[in-house]
């Protein structure tokens, strides 16, 4: 797993915080600011939402720039980021 970038002015990080919280809702949700990243996993990018304890969820990148949430994501994104390359 490649990290991309760990910012939270990347636009991907943006947008998919921004989904997080529109399907959450701002009360009572986990902080997903705290360890979020831009990864590239077996030639396919993600960001991986977390809290510094787990993994809250996790978006793909298709190649027009769509983020789709998953429901199922690759083992390596199971904890929360670490700083695996």
């Amino acid at each position: 797993m490649k990290i991309l970038s760990r910012s939270l002015n990347d636009e991907a990080v943006r947008r998919a915080l921004s989904a997080y919280y529109r399907y959450r809702g701002y009360g009572g949700s986990p902080d997903a600011h705290s360890s979020s990243e831009h990864v590239q996993h077996e030639g396919l990018e993600y960001v991986v939402l977390a809290n510094g304890f787990e993994t809250l969820a996790v978006y793909r990148l298709g190649n027009n720039d769509r983020l789709r949430r998953l429901r199922r994501w690759p083992e390596a994104m199971n904890n929360a980021p670490t700083g695996l390359d």
